[in-house]
């Protein structure tokens, strides 16, 4: 997957689609989100639509993304401090 060639960020994905059980679901999530572009993009929406009333799982979905492997990735920390969901007081 670090390639980031199309092909093996596909299988990525649908490793983040059919996963039957959050570790696996949580690291392909997590590869995805060294590589922007469209298959991040559809990962972030749909963990986040899947998990949303759970704050414990929506923290993995905010240190996935700080600890992505990307030049942007503190202008991306900026914008996930800002959001409605993150808090400090989550012991997490």
């Amino acid at each position: 997957v670090t390639t980031g060639k199309t092909p093996y960020l596909e299988i990525c994905y649908q490793q983040f689609l059919h996963a039957n059980n959050m570790t696996d679901r949580y690291k392909a999530f997590s590869l995805l989100m060294n590589h922007p572009g469209e298959f991040k993009k559809a990962a972030l929406e749909k963990f986040y639509q899947d998990f949303n009333n759970n704050a414990l799982v929506i923290d993995k979905w905010f240190l996935a993304q700080a600890l992505a492997d990307c030049s942007d990735v503190f202008a991306e920390i900026s914008q996930l401090i800002e959001h409605p969901d993150f808090s400090l007081k989550n012991p997490n």
